[in-house]
């Protein structure tokens, strides 16, 4: 679900070239075997096909999530949130929640 509102969010931004990372694993295989639709998830995978399609230029990648902390940290703050959050050229909100793990993640 989350791809796909991501998709629907450059869309409307108008972003491309798009690339998406997940750390799932199974829906990126999913997504990109284009054999999804007798899966339990089939509606929510062919949306995101469509997009794809329409969008143009939209790639879907498998990232593990120990290569990308930061990104954890905002989801799970997200989770949390009642209603979307969108940070463009500014900092979120949660700043404090993601702090530690930026400043581990920086080079010596």
């Amino acid at each position: 679900m989350a791809i796909l509102r991501s998709l629907k969010f450059a869309q409307d931004c108008g972003p491309s070239p798009c690339v998406l990372e997940s750390d799932a694993a199974v829906v990126v295989k999913r997504i990109n075997d284009d054999g999804h639709l007798d899966s339990v998830n089939g509606v929510i995978l062919t949306d995101i096909a469509d997009l794809t399609s329409i969008m143009g230029r939209v790639v879907v990648t498998h990232v593990p999530r120990l290569t990308n902390q930061v990104v954890h940290g905002l989801a799970k703050f997200a989770l949390g949130c009642s209603e979307d959050n969108f940070w463009i050229e500014e900092y979120p909100l949660c700043y404090l929640c993601i702090r530690g793990i930026i400043r581990a993640d920086m080079p010596d």
